[in-house]
């Protein structure tokens, strides 16, 4: 019979793995945020999220471990990020707590021809692609939200085009996140953050080369970039292609086209089935989707009974 005293010491995060992971998600933060353990937690979050996802199926023997684990290894790899010795474990629990209140808002931009999409990346340069977005401040509310986010970080006001029931929601790591759609803005636009050293880039992405899960290939094979360069927008992907497949269905069936020269505009994935036969033909959206007027009209995502699980509203 075997002792219970035996000790069953786990598996440890590769170091290497652990420099990587604090300089993608941790070090480059406003030092205001890097001195605020509540906050850190928010990053060791991203950090374990990413691990899950990337590193532990390119890293053999690297152990599956759940947050609180995760996060004692980080804060033991980085013990200045705890400069006064706090407890790791009330540290957590105070950070649990703190989070269930604190939901993150943002929008997904989208060009006229409804097929690019606007991201940002964070300031490092390993720093991976995603939706302009940020954390709501105590009593502001969550469209407000969203145009202060995407103006500081994109410098593009959303204020008169965004839509309080069009957005796509979704539940990471026990984070509400909601992004409103703004369809129909120019790839012309000039877009410059307001924050320093928060965002380095900000470009466009063509949706159908975007992944919609993790060992999605498309984008290492149309863009020369992993998968993992676009986890934070992973989530919405599916959704919005689905958003814009019911807009050209909503469009088609209301008549709203023009001739276009282009016989490809939209790929095929995007179609439904009265689409495909009309490849000559453009759908004119944008015409009464932009506007603060006329903002709602076509089809608008609402939320479901279950945080992530969309209905559609025609």
């Amino acid at each position: 019979m075997f002792s219970s005293n035996i000790d069953t010491k786990r598996p440890e995060i590769p170091t290497g793995l652990l420099d990587d992971l604090c300089s993608r998600f941790i070090l480059h933060i406003p030092s205001e945020e890097r001195d605020n353990a509540i906050r850190v937690c928010f990053q060791i979050e991203l950090a374990h999220w990413f691990y899950l996802d990337f590193c532990m199926q390119n890293t053999p023997g690297a152990p599956h471990c759940g947050i609180r684990d995760f996060a004692k290894a980080v804060f033991q790899h980085c013990p200045f990020l705890l400069p006064h010795g706090e407890d790791v474990q009330k540290v957590l629990e105070q950070w649990k707590e703190y989070k269930m209140g604190v939901p993150t808002y943002g929008a997904i931009i989208l060009d006229e021809n409804l097929e690019n999409a606007l991201l940002v990346q964070g300031y490092l340069a390993k720093s991976g692609w995603g939706f302009p977005k940020g954390k709501v401040n105590e009593d502001e509310a969550p469209h407000d939200c969203a145009v202060r986010e995407v103006l500081e970080e994109t410098g593009f006001d959303i204020k008169n085009r965004i839509c309080k029931d069009r957005y796509i929601e979704q539940k990471i790591t026990d984070q509400v996140v909601r992004l409103y759609i703004i369809p129909g803005v120019s790839k012309d636009t000039k877009f410059n953050p307001k924050t320093r050293k928060e965002i380095r880039n900000i470009e466009w992405f063509p949706i159908e080369k975007l992944p919609c899960h993790r060992n999605d290939m498309t984008p290492k094979s149309k863009l020369g970039l992993a998968p993992n360069r676009f986890f934070m927008a992973i989530p919405f992907i599916r959704p919005l292609r689905e958003w814009i497949s019911r807009l050209l269905c909503f469009l088609f069936r209301s008549g709203n086209t023009v001739n276009h020269s282009s016989s490809h505009v939209f790929k095929d994935h995007f179609y439904v089935t009265e689409i495909k036969q009309k490849k000559t033909q453009r759908l004119v959206f944008f015409i009464f989707l932009q506007g603060p007027d006329q903002t709602c009209d076509g089809p608008v995502l609402v939320r479901g009974p279950h945080v992530g699980r969309c209905c559609w509203k025609l």
